[in-house]
């Protein structure tokens, strides 16, 4: 199973990102990791643009319980993204594994692609439950299939 966001998918197989000036490079390791799992489905091409307006940041602070969080802007008209940001908890991330960062990081790329979180407890093998306990670290068939929908 795999939900796509009607009205803020990519509707594109191609696009650009960029980091945020200062971000550490641990958070641009985990965002290289996401990329490399996304972009080895041959669903989607998601390479670095210094001109970008895509962009991935880092925030810090105990006030949320959010690990990260993909924020999206679309065309009214088409549904389509026009820009995305993905924003990583330091405070949170300082204490995990490498392993579930860059679970967390492969995550939230597919968000940019326009698959939703799944939060039924069945979908654990998915990369895109949405809890931190999923028990896979990269797209699965069904991720990927969803990708597949959502860049049309």
């Amino acid at each position: 199973m795999w939900i796509v966001n009607c009205s803020n998918h990519a509707g594109t197989t191609s696009y650009t990102y960029n980091f945020e000036i200062g971000l550490g490079n641990e958070y641009k390791g985990y965002t290289y990791n996401g990329l490399l799992r996304w972009n080895g489905t041959n669903e989607v091409s998601i390479i670095q643009n210094p001109i970008s307006q895509n962009i991935v940041k880092s925030h810090g602070g105990p006030d949320t319980s959010t690990v990260a969080k993909t924020t999206s802007w679309a065309n009214s008209t088409t549904g389509h993204k026009t820009r995305w940001e993905i924003s990583y908890n330091r405070y949170l991330m300082g204490n995990r594994t490498t392993d579930q960062n860059n679970s967390t990081a492969t995550h939230e790329l597919g968000h940019t692609i326009g698959l939703s979180d799944l939060y039924n407890s069945t979908n654990k093998n998915k990369v895109m439950y949405g809890v931190g306990d999923r028990t896979v670290h990269t797209p699965s068939s069904y991720d990927i299939a969803g990708a597949r929908e959502a860049v049309k």
